[in-house]
């Protein structure tokens, strides 16, 4: 899916600039970029339950565990770059797969332009 978002005003404000990108299912590729993205959202310390991402060993068996089980992950690139991410990971019991735990971010630049959304609706 590839997503274009207007501006939101004519002004020259950097904060406002168009955003082209993409939303795709995570492969083994995006590891590293993901990992770059975790950690750039962790460090705001505003949204996420972690203050910087784990070791990329972690991230790496938390990837590959779900792509092997087909479970919804999604990566945002713009130009090649993870931008953004949103999971959605059933409960590990039995009686708790009907329910998944959310984890998404967007880095702060692509913040407004839509993202989070695009990934919201392709999880």
């Amino acid at each position: 899916m590839q997503a274009q978002r207007p501006d939101r005003t004519a002004s020259n404000d950097a904060r406002f600039f168009t955003v082209i990108y993409i939303v795709e299912r995570i492969a083994e590729g995006h590891i590293a970029g993901f990992r770059t993205c975790l950690d750039a959202v962790a460090r705001e310390e505003k949204y996420l339950g972690l203050t910087s991402a784990p070791p990329i060993e972690k991230v790496e068996e938390f990837v590959s565990t779900n792509i092997r089980e087909d479970l919804p992950q999604f990566v945002a690139l713009h130009e090649g770059r993870v931008i953004g991410w949103c999971d959605a990971i059933p409960g590990l019991a039995q009686a708790l797969k009907h329910r998944a735990s959310l984890g998404m971010g967007v880095m702060a630049a692509y913040r407004g332009k839509g993202v989070g959304q695009s990934l919201l609706e392709k999880t």
